[in-house]
């Protein structure tokens, strides 16, 4: 009997690596449709582990497959988490700071996710391993108004984006912040005071623009001076 328990539980556990193969992590639902038996077994085991009753051996294996302890909802909102951090990561990156606007309109959902992570830090609702994660890359708890000198290449990437918008990059100065800062660069490039890869970008943008006057070929020249701005940004 308790060899065929040792069997069963050595065959779960095969499939469990071959689910962690295929998608990438072992957190089945408990009512897992494609084997009902299977996500069965996985909520056991995560019960054994929170309440140390597996043996040495079987908590060995399941931590040699990165067993999670995390139902499936809040792996998916562990991972959601995740996910905007990266993306905040990246924002640092660029924009060197992390006052991501409310409105943000490059990423909506990540203004949110700012202002939501500001207002669980002011109630001390935050795990302590994702305010250290945050206070890592220069969060602060309380978004700064004073005005941000925004880089040339942040600059080149909303021209960019209102572009693939609308087909031109004849932006008006009423459009507030990019037109004044188009014009400043008309004037600039008349008067030869724009050099080098900046000069590169806005000639690369002249030349796709006489080349591809279809709306059609615009997304894909569009993706093309993404990959240069990216060359030049990393």
């Amino acid at each position: 009997m308790v060899k065929n328990r040792e069997l069963n539980w050595i065959y779960k556990y095969e499939q469990i690596q071959l689910f962690r193969e295929i998608f990438g992590h072992c957190v089945i639902p408990q009512r897992y449709s494609n084997d009902p038996t299977l996500g069965s077994w996985v909520s056991t085991q995560r019960f054994f582990l929170k309440n140390l009753r597996l043996n040495f051996g079987r908590n060995a294996l399941l931590k040699k497959l990165e067993f999670s302890l995390l139902s499936p909802k809040n792996f998916y909102f562990l991972s959601l988490w995740n996910k905007h951090y990266l993306e905040l990561c990246y924002y640092k990156k660029v924009y060197g700071h992390c006052n991501v606007p409310g409105k943000f309109s490059c990423n909506n959902s990540l203004g949110f996710w700012v202002k939501n992570q500001r207002q669980l830090l002011k109630k001390n609702s935050l795990d302590m391993n994702k305010v250290g994660l945050l206070y890592q890359i220069g969060f602060e708890s309380k978004r700064r108004r004073n005005v941000i000198r925004i880089p040339w290449l942040v600059r080149y990437c909303e021209l960019l984006n209102y572009l693939k918008t609308y087909g031109t990059i004849k932006v008006p100065q009423r459009r507030g912040s990019l037109g004044k800062w188009v014009q400043h660069q008309r004037d600039y490039f008349k008067g030869g005071r724009i050099k080098g890869k900046k000069a590169s970008l806005f000639l690369i943008i002249k030349f796709f623009l006489k080349s591809f006057n279809k709306q059609k070929m615009r997304s894909s020249f569009y993706r093309i001076l993404r990959g240069l701005l990216f060359k030049i940004l990393f």
